[in-house]
């Protein structure tokens, strides 16, 4: 084979080689991305259609069937106007896109879960007061041909602008049309989609729904539509149609639409762009996993168990597992898989963060319980391991496992600037989310009071992640930050028990006390509960709220 390439190439000269490498390399690239242009429309159908007619036009010729072959070969003859006469649209399209943006670079963001959360929120508030509502999604096919008229918003996706677009009035000309939504923001408003040819659809469905399948069944649009008439939402994709959702439904299917092949490489670019370095991962575990494993039995379990230590200061409300002893075996299995080569790889990729190692005895690590009343106050979390003097703590790795939770639930996590004053995210606590920071540039909480059900339970698992950095790190616990609207008492309160906090953490860490073993982690719970502290935080969170 490699005599057969030398000689191949020996009689031509190195700039000859190198002239048809660029050649095949352009006409490849070419064809990759006109590909991606034709991509989640319905020419790739017929394109699929068309490949699948060559194939067996080629395996006729060889095998000698003369009435396939010569009727394939009178149709292949007139292939090209073939081509042109199904794909007229799709290469007009195509030709616009080009000329409308770079050919060779896709400048795309991702749709982030704030985006979604938005629009399913307003589609519910809609939905309650029975306005209709028409809202497009592009992902990979553009939809100016589909959207050709409307009025060009450009504006950032919020469920108040939403809300305003589609409340109906004489004086509002924006509320009658559909609303589409391109990376990330409103692009237009008022917009007039094609209606679905389909003649095997429910009598119910009126213009709006018809509208919201035909461009579905044309390209690989999502839209979400509310009915004024009934009150539901419904949710359109590939030609299909979801009625009658509810919010953690809609919620749940958008994030499966948009979010089940992302990559390392878009959490990465999301990663580090913002301001307080993070990411939000959706549909992390495997649900039939999840359920051979038995988790949710396990966590309802432990919800009763005396294995939770329960946190009661001016600062939080919390309860928490303290060490591996006290996780039960299906959570042991998730944080074996969490800790495993494989995963901590894909944590490297999108933290750009080397070297980095998880933390076989949970120091400060665990399940994470917030029962109704309960809060976590806005912090930036230690740098430090609980007695591993040279790691340093660097990712934090939130997952949420509460099925069910709703946005009324409260339990948000706050993402702030370092000072506490500005706002930089809130994510809800749904199931099977996960949230991944940098420890040193992150202030976080959950702040404002659970309101979920007695006898259910904010749960979550977080897990750590260090850098051994060859000599001991510099001493550096937990910081509570108060917010900017809490009152001076609140403050004054925050203040003084992170004194406290700071006292007891730095009186261990000079006298080298260790914690490696869960249970020691409850004796100095067990002191503040004898000397009264708890009650005094209560009757302190009380009085300053």
């Amino acid at each position: 084979m490699i005599d057969g390439l030398l000689a191949l190439f020996s009689p031509r000269s190195l700039l000859d080689v190198l002239r048809d490498l660029v050649d095949i390399g352009l006409v490849a690239f070419a064809v990759y991305r006109m590909l991606l242009l034709f991509r989640g429309t319905r020419a790739m159908q017929v394109a699929q259609g068309l490949v699948l007619i060559a194939l067996v036009y080629f395996a006729s010729q060889r095998l000698g069937l003369a009435t396939a072959y010569m009727l394939l070969d009178r149709f292949l003859t007139s292939l090209l106007l073939v081509v042109v006469v199904l794909f007229q649209s799709d290469i007009r399209r195509a030709l616009m896109r080009v000329g409308n943006r770079p050919f060779f670079f896709r400048w795309r963001k991702a749709d982030d879960t704030q985006t979604l959360d938005e629009v399913v929120l307003v589609a519910v508030q809609l939905a309650e007061r029975r306005i209709g509502a028409l809202i497009v999604f592009e992902r990979d096919a553009a939809l100016d041909e589909f959207v050709s008229h409307g009025i060009s918003l450009d504006a950032e996706v919020s469920q108040e602008l939403l809300f305003a677009v589609f409340l109906p009035g004489q004086q509002n000309p924006l509320h009658d049309g559909a609303v589409l939504i391109r990376n990330g923001r409103i692009a237009k408003a008022a917009g007039i989609l094609p209606l679905t040819g389909s003649t095997g659809l429910d009598r119910n469905f009126g213009t709006r729904h018809r509208a919201a399948l035909g461009i579905s069944e044309e390209t690989d649009a999502v839209v979400v539509v509310v009915s004024e008439e009934r009150g539901e939402v419904s949710l359109c994709f590939n030609g299909n149609i979801v009625r009658d959702l509810d919010t953690a439904t809609l919620r749940q299917a958008l994030y499966g639409l948009f979010f089940s092949k992302r990559d390392a490489a878009a959490l990465r670019e999301e990663y580090a762009r913002a301001e307080a370095p993070h990411a939000v991962i959706e549909g992390l575990l495997d649900d039939a996993a999840v359920e051979a494993l038995g988790l949710f039995d396990d966590l309802r379990a432990l919800r009763g168990s005396d294995r939770l230590g329960r946190f009661e200061y001016v600062n939080q409300s919390t309860e928490t597992t303290v060490g591996v002893d006290d996780l039960p075996a299906s959570v042991r299995a998730l944080v074996d898989a969490l800790h495993g080569p494989r995963f901590i790889a894909y944590l490297s990729a999108i933290t750009g963060i080397a070297g980095l190692i998880p933390d076989p005895d949970l120091g400060n690590g665990g399940v994470f319980l917030l029962r109704p009343g309960g809060f976590m106050n806005l912090h930036r979390d230690e740098t430090i391991h609980p007695f591993r003097r040279t790691w340093r703590r660097r990712v934090n790795l939130v997952l949420y496992l509460n099925p069910g939770w709703r946005e009324e639930y409260q339990g948000h996590l706050e993402l702030r600037s370092r000072d506490g004053a500005r706002l930089l995210r809130r994510v809800l606590p749904l199931y099977n989310r996960c949230f991944v920071s940098t420890i040193d540039r992150n202030v976080h909480g959950m702040p404002e009071p659970v309101r979920c059900p007695e006898g259910d339970a904010r749960t979550s698992l977080s897990l750590w992640y260090y850098t051994d950095e060859g000599r001991e790190v510099r001493f550096d616990p937990v910081a509570w930050v108060p917010r900017a609207q809490d009152r001076r008492a609140r403050r004054a309160a925050i203040f003084v028990e992170d004194k406290l906090y700071w006292l007891y953490h730095a009186v261990k860490w000079r006298l080298g006390v260790e914690e490696a073993e869960g249970r020691a982690s409850h004796v100095p719970l067990q002191a503040m509960r004898r000397l009264g502290y708890t009650r005094l935080a209560a009757w302190v969170r009380a009085h300053t709220r």
